[in-house]
């Protein structure tokens, strides 16, 4: 089977100062494929970050890794401008991935909801052949999936846009985010009907496929969380139809258990 980095085991790097070798070694022994650090619209760790991302992908490369880039948008910038920056920095480091974190600013009843659809037609159309994933709450009816803001509209369906929730334990109960099963659960009961999902012209009518779905873990003890619950969660959520491609924050914060424990799901929740 052909390689394809969304069901492969994935990490997001925010300071990559902290990054070790052993973090590198151990992540690939775990199974790991690549590693996203971030590069954009964060003032504390992604200017180290850019300076060193040449050195981190020779680092990553001699252990099996490729890196990718981690992506801020806040609504602070238009979709034009956030689309030109990301696009040129991915293509000057050759990133083969770009994580797009799209948040609070881009969620009912934020300001910016109608704007996200833009921003990923806009980055498609700079990045025809880069794998695109967006980071955020969810899935749930607060970000339009469907590009109905569009003419035409286009979904995620269309512009081959990956979804990665931040399903970590310790959100469980805030902010309004549930469980991995329950998340998956009410995506597969409504993503057909649901007005910021439902697309007509997407297989089962989903603007965002049940398969497009890859959730991101949280290292344990990180806020609290419990990257081992996590993972047992993901695993039952893939009766509601999750498959493969998970992906874990952060990386450098690991503690050493945690990759044994990722290790654990290989061939289970990723390939």
């Amino acid at each position: 089977m052909a390689y394809n980095r969304f069901r492969a085991l994935g990490a997001f790097v925010y300071t990559g100062e902290n990054l070790t070798d052993d973090h590198l070694h151990n992540f690939s022994w775990a199974g790991g494929k690549w590693i996203a650090p971030v590069i954009y619209e964060d003032d504390r760790a992604g200017p180290w970050n850019v300076a060193n991302l040449t050195k981190l992908q020779n680092r990553a490369n001699q252990v099996g890794l490729e890196v990718g880039g981690w992506f801020n948008a806040t609504n602070k910038q238009t979709p034009y401008n956030y689309a030109r920056d990301i696009a040129a920095l991915t293509l000057n480091y050759h990133l083969p991935l770009v994580i797009l974190d799209a948040e609070l600013a881009y969620a009912y009843p934020s300001p910016g909801v109608q704007l996200l659809p833009e921003l990923m037609q806009r980055l498609r159309d700079r990045l025809p052949a880069t794998d695109l994933l967006l980071s955020s709450l969810g899935p749930n009816n607060a970000y339009i999936y469907n590009g109905r803001t569009l003419a035409p509209p286009r979904s995620m369906y269309d512009l081959k846009w990956r979804h990665g929730p931040q399903w970590y334990s310790s959100y469980y109960n805030r902010d309004g985010a549930t469980t991995p099963q329950a998340r998956m659960k009410w995506l597969k009961q409504n993503a057909h009907t649901d007005f910021n999902i439902k697309d007509p012209t997407a297989p089962y009518n989903r603007g965002l496929p049940l398969s497009f779905i890859h959730p991101t873990t949280e290292a344990t003890g990180l806020e609290g969380s419990d990257l081992e619950q996590e993972l047992k969660d993901i695993k039952e959520a893939q009766q509601y139809g999750l498959t493969a491609g998970i992906s874990y924050y952060s990386l450098e914060r690991a503690p050493a258990a945690d990759f044994t424990i990722l290790r654990k799901y290989k061939n289970i929740l990723f390939v």
